[in-house]
């Protein structure tokens, strides 16, 4: 009996034991991480995961060169919903396995410090503050989505993005109010006073020089850059939008259904580059062998910034050549088919442009596009049901350019003084006061006040004939100086829970 009686302190023995033979073995069982999807790990494991995390090696960006292959873990998939909002992009980000440990840092994580993206556009006066506004906000708000994703998913965040506009120089040394409350909003934009003067041409010529002096001078610093118009909402990531490794440039095309011999617009352009005034540029035996082919948008380009560098030297040299009389976009479709742009890429060692169709675009030109869908978040798809990375032309769409102002538009504009309301005093407030400033007639001007929207005003209010004691044991607490006109607007910048912006004490 007494032997049965020590088994149970045999078999504790047994088990500590083995546990200590396993604790030897691999170490302690630690809590790793409250968002990891598996909750306990030991630390021979965690330490094998920082080392694995250190040694990746992490695919180059995207530059064209065909040996910049994408690793399994970097490339991603844009044929879903879910797959384009969640997925990284293969030219800023690698998925790396969970190590049990969160930081913000990048070195921490084993992630590359890839070069920032950039965005360009241009104007040549203190307008479109309205559209820089929605611009910038939407952009703002799909990186931090992303972001956020890729902290969720334990992976490398998204490249920096900057957005640089250039203006003509006496703007810049002179910015708007409007301009300077937008710098002082979204840090990552810049205005630069590179837009050349050139009397009697238009921006969308000028910008180009612009550009091209510009990329010329920073193109070193950029990984890939977005060169578009302002009038551009963005969905997701722009730089997240995949190029095969031989592509370096994409242009986009405008809906299918319209070809350029079709459109009395672009003929017009094209004939005009036949003129005397352009010196024949582009001679009619030339441009009628693109009538039966797609537009293409001048208003969005996408490419690695060493190709759309090239690209921007290429349109302004055309362009001035021209004498600024052959139109932006009939150039931009003109060196497209005329291989004259791939020619000069690959004289200078680098990939090829590629034509997306519009039907199938992440960067979607909608200018000319008889319907387009949208899911039910409001956003804007193409045609194979892919959330579009960013939309050109919205506003020609009455209810999409809706959808965009309630998302992303402001509520007033930016920049003006003080235009937030005060909060309006109720009687007993603004009469200490004026006990305090020793004014008389202010003091008749709340009388006024209240007697116009007085106990009777409140009769059609009334909801409980029971209720204790009247409206005029409450007149200390009415607001002065309020009207059913105090906030009746978005840009008043304020509410009232009732009509005339008063307490309605038979309500409670």
């Amino acid at each position: 009996m007494r032997s049965l009686s020590r088994l149970p302190s045999f078999a504790g023995l047994v088990i500590l034991g083995f546990s200590l033979v396993y604790l030897f073995r691999h170490g302690p069982v630690i809590q790793a991480n409250w968002d990891s999807a598996e909750l306990w790990n030991n630390i021979a494991e965690t330490a094998n995961g920082y080392k694995y995390s250190s040694e990746l090696k992490l695919s180059p960006s995207n530059t064209g060169d065909d040996s910049s292959t994408p690793s399994p873990a970097s490339s991603i998939s844009t044929q879903s919903y879910e797959a384009a909002f969640a997925a990284p992009s293969q030219s800023t980000r690698t998925a790396l396995p969970p190590s049990g440990q969160n930081s913000n840092s990048n070195a921490q994580l084993g992630c590359p410090c890839p070069k920032p993206n950039l965005v360009l556009s241009a104007i040549d006066g203190p307008g479109w503050q309205d559209q820089i506004f929605i611009f910038m906000q939407s952009l703002e708000l799909a990186l931090g989505e992303e972001s956020l994703a890729a902290h969720r998913q334990k992976s490398c965040p998204p490249a920096a993005v900057t957005v640089k506009i250039i203006v003509p120089q006496s703007l810049s040394q002179e910015l708007p109010t409007g301009f300077t409350a937008l710098l002082q909003r979204y840090p990552s934009l810049e205005f630069v006073g590179s837009l050349p003067e050139i009397t009697d041409v238009p921006v969308v010529l000028r910008r180009f020089q612009g550009w091209a002096d510009l990329l010329n001078t920073v193109s070193g610093q950029y990984d890939n850059v977005l060169v578009c118009d302002l009038d551009v909402v963005f969905q997701r990531n722009p730089f997240a939008m995949p190029m095969r490794p031989d592509t370096e440039i994409l242009f986009f095309a405008e809906w299918r259904g319209l070809k350029i011999g079709q459109c009395s617009v672009h003929v017009a352009w094209f004939n005009h580059c036949a003129s005397p005034e352009t010196g024949s540029f582009i001679g009619h035996e030339e441009s009628s062998a693109y009538m039966h082919l797609n537009r293409i948008c001048a208003g969005s380009v996408y490419g690695t910034a060493r190709a759309i560098a090239v690209y921007m030297d290429l349109m302004a040299t055309q362009l001035q050549r021209s004498n600024y009389q052959c139109n932006d976009q009939a150039m931009h479709i003109h060196i497209y088919y005329s291989s004259l742009l791939d020619n000069t890429l690959r004289s200078k060692g680098l990939g090829r442009a590629v034509l997306v169709p519009n039907e199938e675009a992440l960067f979607g030109s909608i200018g000319t596009t008889p319907m387009v869908t949208f899911n039910e978040w409001g956003e804007i798809l193409n045609e194979q049901g892919q959330v579009q990375h960013a939309v050109h032309q919205y506003k020609t769409h009455s209810l999409l350019s809706d959808i965009v102002w309630r998302k992303y538009g402001w509520l007033t504009e930016v920049g003006q003084p003080e235009p937030i309301p005060s909060v309006a005093k109720m009687v007993e407030e603004a009469a200490g006061a004026l006990d305090l400033s020793g004014s008389s007639h202010d003091a008749d001007s709340i009388d006024d006040n209240l007697g116009s929207h007085g106990a009777e005003y409140d009769l059609k209010y009334v909801r409980h004939d029971d209720h204790d004691g009247g409206e005029a044991e409450y007149q200390q607490y009415r607001l002065v100086s309020v009207s059913s006109d105090t906030c009746g607007k978005r840009e008043d910048l304020c509410s009232c829970k009732y009509e005339d912006c008063q307490v309605h004490y038979e309500w409670y």
